[in-house]
């Protein structure tokens, strides 16, 4: 019987292993109100009462996404028309209604490393996920290590030209 316990233990470890190296396509899963969506894609896949437009910060004009009027988040569109980067900030996470990958602004660094895998880049604030088609940066401005930033972003034409 002990060859096969043996087994059974490394079967498990290598799970758990794998389980700490998710891709991006496994991590581009973006839930917005209870719709998953994953990039590229389009306003009209969210649904009703979503619409695009522009606020103004910082000297800079950002593409927005609105819900029923409502700010939920800042987004780059290809010319396609395809959202190819989604990043949420505080205001919209509080929620809950945002998960990325099943996480929320609940979620705590040590349990985004546990649920995603070590980070390319860490500091006290972000972690940086760099994968072969795309980018997760998961933010802390406060430094408290539980998340109120997360933009997620695939590599390609990502400035509308418009």
């Amino acid at each position: 019987a002990a060859p096969v316990e043996a087994a059974e233990q490394v079967t498990e470890e290598t799970a758990a292993e794998a389980k700490q190296a998710l891709t991006f396509d496994e991590v581009n899963r973006i839930e917005i109100n209870g719709v998953e969506v994953s990039l590229p894609f389009k306003i009209e896949d969210l649904g009703e009462g979503y619409s695009i437009g522009k606020e103004y910060g910082l000297g800079k004009e950002y593409t927005v996404l609105y819900y029923n009027s409502q700010y939920t988040a800042t987004v780059n569109i290809d010319n396609n028309g395809d959202v190819v980067s989604i990043a949420f900030a505080e205001e919209s996470l509080n929620n809950n209604l945002i998960k990325i990958s099943e996480l929320n602004s609940s979620n705590n660094f040590d349990e985004i490393i546990k649920t995603i895998g070590n980070p390319s880049h860490q500091s006290e604030v972000m972690l940086i996920y760099e994968y072969d088609n795309g980018e997760v940066y998961w933010g802390s401005e406060d430094g408290s290590n539980g998340f109120n930033f997360v933009e997620i972003l695939i590599y390609g034409e990502t400035e509308n030209k418009q």
